[in-house]
């Protein structure tokens, strides 16, 4: 076996940064990588329409209200904790403010981006 392949990082989600908490306005929330799954059902709603329009060229809009609802869903699929004075629900998750799911949405996004690229340069070295 050679030594890349001793060094690589485990394939599982589970293992090495699977939680992580970020602090915002004193509070800290802990939040976990999603699964492939996961992640492929808060995106069921999600979707581009192709339209063209009058000078015919193709234009991609994004429906709105079901990107608002995956960022909502992704927040809500990733927490996991947090220390806020009211227990963790679905409902108390939704009762957030509107730039607290946006700033932990971000938070997700860049944690999951960092696993993707370390991820990718295991398999490039492997």
């Amino acid at each position: 076996m050679s030594d890349k392949i001793k060094t690589c990082k485990s394939p599982f989600i589970d293992e090495g940064d699977f939680q992580y908490t970020i602090d915002i306005d004193g509070f800290s929330y802990t939040m976990q990588v999603l699964s492939f799954r996961q992640r492929a059902k808060t995106m069921k709603g999600l979707g581009e329409k192709t339209q063209v329009n009058q000078d015919g060229e193709a234009v991609i809009t994004t429906d709105m209200s079901a990107y608002l609802l995956h960022i909502l869903d992704t927040v809500k699929v990733a927490l996991i904790s947090w220390t806020l004075p009211r227990p963790l629900t679905s409902e108390n998750v939704e009762l957030l403010s509107q730039s607290t799911v946006n700033a932990l949405y971000q938070a997700i996004h860049k944690h999951e981006d960092k696993i993707s690229s370390a991820m990718a340069g295991d398999e490039k070295n492997s």
